[in-house]
């Protein structure tokens, strides 16, 4: 697949190109007809499509004690809220291929806030389960 288009405010949509020469001559376009659609297409930018915030460091996390059931992005994205941004989780862990920690990415403005300990609370109810 050469393109990702996916829904993002502000705007309809964001196209996320794999090649750069696509999304260069995409956006020498500047806007087309395309049946009965008027489309416009500017280049991504983060000052105008995100708040300015400083987050300069880069990194990743190895979290040990997290439950298999827990390791989707939002409890990911609590684990770490509190000091960071959550960039994605590494793609051999969504797979199961090595259990042994949780690893992540994210962004940060000082690497020195970010807790050496977090306890978080999945829980699920036996009575959700049984039928």
């Amino acid at each position: 697949m050469d393109i990702i288009i996916a829904k993002h405010y502000p705007e309809d949509f964001l196209i996320d190109f794999k090649h750069r020469h696509h999304r260069d001559a995409a956006v020498a376009l500047g806007s087309f007809l395309h049946g009965s659609l008027d489309i416009h297409i500017q280049p991504w930018q983060f000052s105008t499509h995100d708040d300015q915030v400083d987050l300069k460091h880069h990194a990743r996390f190895c979290l040990e004690g997290v439950p298999l059931h827990a390791w989707i992005e939002d409890i990911a994205h609590k684990i770490v809220a509190s000091s960071c941004d959550l960039h994605y989780i590494e793609g051999s862990l969504l797979r199961r291929e090595d259990a042994r920690t949780l690893n992540l990415w994210a962004w940060t403005k000082k690497p020195s806030l970010i807790p050496k300990v977090v306890r978080p609370h999945v829980t699920t109810s036996a009575r959700l389960h049984r039928r």
